[in-house]
């Protein structure tokens, strides 16, 4: 016996190529004949509009982020640049040198 079960072709025997062979023929206009269509699920449009708003937001934080990497190299080489953490950081450790 010949065929795939489950795949709309009823197996047949290897020998009676000539009935196998229309009734393929058969199950294939059966098939072209009818319309093809994809329908999504809610759940699968939600999703999907939900990867659209993160890569936009993705976007647009890499922008930003391009603009802020600029503006601390620009204060960096006008040296400009101070992290007020930082500074008060050094102060306090400074200050336990000067007050003794």
């Amino acid at each position: 016996m010949v065929g795939i079960e489950g795949m709309g072709i009823t197996p047949v025997r290897a020998n009676n190529t000539e009935q196998a062979s229309s009734r393929t023929q058969k199950a294939a206009s059966t098939t072209l004949s009818s319309t093809d269509g994809v329908l999504f699920s809610t759940e699968a449009e939600k999703a999907a509009e939900v990867v659209r708003f993160t890569d936009m937001a993705s976007e647009q934080q890499q922008e930003l982020r391009q603009e802020r990497i600029e503006e601390a190299q620009r204060k960096i080489e006008e040296s400009t640049y101070k992290v007020q953490s930082v500074i008060q950081f050094v102060a306090a450790r400074l200050t336990k040198y000067v007050a003794e």
